[in-house]
């Protein structure tokens, strides 16, 4: 892994680094102050496909209201970790590149989403668009979570950094595998043919991820 040896270290101590790194941490003790059981329901109910039997549950509107700020972690720690991998590879940095990292993760969510919906209408299988939903917000709150601790690492650690970034690496690798097997799992799982994998691969991982880049060039 190619590096710059001469990165300045204060470029890891700086404000707003700190101020995000706070606020995801903030945000991750309300949701645990609250309800601390509220992702490993979440993670129960996607390994064993168990659905909420009604959609107006009492709790559903503060569970609603958890997994959006888990998920606002999500783009805050994610955008720092790959402003972090950024700044190693001497591609960008700096607050401003930070605030475009999470408008292209958050477009990326919102195209990839839309496709799968747009997807399975399609193909007449709304009924596992909502499974889809529950499994990609659970593994993307799953994800912030643990690249909390690597980013904190990354930033105040110097010496740490490249063993952050290889960890942080491993994680997206994880993450972005069990995904795939996952939504696999529950599209194809009466498919046989190899073809229909490679097809969801290119329409709901690579494009979605091609139109948010292109989203985010013409905006800048």
């Amino acid at each position: 892994m190619p590096v710059d040896n001469n990165i300045a270290a204060p470029l890891y101590h700086s404000d707003w680094m700190t101020v995000v790194i706070l606020l995801s941490g903030f945000f991750i003790w309300s949701v645990w102050r609250n309800a601390g059981g509220f992702l490993e329901q979440r993670s129960l109910e996607v390994m064993h496909g168990h659905n909420r039997k009604s959609l107006f549950a009492s709790n559903t509107v503060s569970e609603f209201r958890m997994g959006l700020v888990l998920s606002i972690v999500h783009v805050l720690i994610t955008g720092l970790f790959l402003h972090h991998l950024a700044v190693y590879f001497n591609v960008g940095g700096g607050l401003v590149f930070y605030l475009e990292l999470c408008v292209l993760i958050l477009t990326y969510h919102v195209l990839k989403i839309g496709i799968v919906r747009y997807w399975n209408y399609l193909l007449g299988s709304e009924d596992k668009t909502s499974e889809w939903l529950k499994s990609y917000q659970v593994f993307n709150m799953i994800l912030g979570l643990l690249l909390l601790p690597v980013v904190v690492v990354i930033t105040y650690t110097y010496r740490g950094m490249e063993t952050g970034l290889n960890i942080g690496i491993f994680l997206l690798a994880i993450y972005l595998v069990v995904l795939l097997v996952r939504s696999v799992n529950i599209f194809f799982s009466n498919l046989s043919s190899f073809i229909y994998v490679i097809l969801y691969f290119c329409v709901l991982e690579i494009l979605p991820l091609m139109l948010a880049v292109k989203v985010a060039l013409n905006s800048g």
